[in-house]
């Protein structure tokens, strides 16, 4: 009898506790996280087509399969107002760190960090909410060429770790009602698959983020990443100068529409002394609106085994209608001097 009561318990246990899980606090855009390197900021994303650049775990991990050296690096970002650059992934913090040799590559990047706490009054009752959440990926990566050293192909497996705290509490009647608290981790994964082609002076290449991406939570609703393809051209006169153009789409309803940007990296060589970079680059979305353009500039310094990028991106904000730069630097260490 004690069997069978328990399942006749057992249905309606179970559509309870599907009533009770929340939705996930994080959502699909804040699981992108911001696009890492300081390389990529001042060429306004066009990166689908570089090599010897240690984001190419993230950006197209075909990429790897030409690496004159390993590399090791790390990411900063300051960002400002409400722009692409997310306000959760903190306006000023360490959000990338990579190392990559040829062939292979592993990452962590930062995806999300929020906290808020607020407590709102409605007559002689009101409530109080805390929420903290954030969310990070791990990411190895593998590339080779082809026998004939025409085309790439490179894969990428992430692991995501999120974690999220959110308390929720009312007063009836001038006193407290019962605190609703979760506490709960979330671990999920995905796949990026890129792929790179080079003839002659033309590089091309394409990459699909976030294949089969999903996160699961025990108290949440379980979260699914959205597809994302990037992709781009570029031809280049010795390692002098670098023309670049890309696109990037999220697939699936309420993505936005096709961002197209246009880029461009001249390098000059000091004897004795390094070389100097200078990057820049536009970017617009696809019949969006009159401000939905960014532009941005960078400056690179290579000199023996170390490079330093620092870049600039200058967007308007949807919320103030003002232009706020986002800055990025970023520093190498190639263990062999090129």
């Amino acid at each position: 009898m004690r069997i069978r009561n328990n399942i006749r318990l057992a249905p309606p246990v179970l559509a309870l506790t599907a009533a009770l899980a929340a939705a996930s606090p994080i959502s699909w855009q804040e699981y992108q996280g911001p696009a890492p390197g300081a390389r990529a900021a001042g060429l306004s994303n066009c990166l689908a087509t570089a090599f010897d650049e240690p984001t190419m775990v993230y950006w197209n991990p075909a990429g790897l399969a030409v690496m004159a050296s390993p590399i090791m690096s790390v990411s900063y970002r300051h960002s400002s107002g409400l722009l692409h650059d997310p306000v959760f992934s903190g306006p000023k913090r360490v959000d990338y760190v990579s190392f990559v040799t040829e062939g292979a590559g592993i990452a962590w990047r930062s995806l999300a960090r929020y906290r808020e706490s607020a407590t709102a009054g409605d007559g002689a009752d009101s409530s109080f909410r805390y929420l903290r959440y954030g969310a990070d990926e791990f990411s190895l990566a593998l590339a080779r060429w082809n026998e004939e050293n025409l085309w790439a192909l490179g894969l990428a497996a992430k692991l995501i770790w999120a974690r999220a705290a959110e308390v929720e509490q009312r007063t009836v009647g001038g006193g407290w009602d019962r605190c609703m608290i979760r506490d709960d981790h979330g671990y999920g994964y995905g796949f990026d698959l890129g792929i790179q082609g080079r003839y002659q002076v033309w590089r091309a290449g394409i990459t699909a983020q976030n294949l089969l991406g999903k996160v699961y939570w025990e108290e949440y609703e379980d979260d699914r990443l959205k597809p994302h393809l990037s992709g781009g051209v570029s031809w280049h006169r010795q390692e002098k100068l670098v023309l670049s153009a890309g696109g990037h789409k999220f697939l699936g309803g309420d993505a936005p529409r096709l961002r197209y940007s246009a880029a461009g990296e001249y390098r000059h060589v000091i004897a004795n002394l390094g070389a100097a970079i200078l990057r820049g680059g536009y970017s617009q979305t696809y019949k969006g609106p009159s401000d939905g353009y960014s532009w941005s500039l960078g400056l690179g310094y290579f000199y023996q085994r170390f490079r330093i990028d620092a870049s600039g991106v200058n967007q308007r904000d949807p919320a103030s209608g003002q232009w706020r730069w986002s800055y990025v630097g970023t520093v190498s260490l190639f263990t062999e001097q090129k």
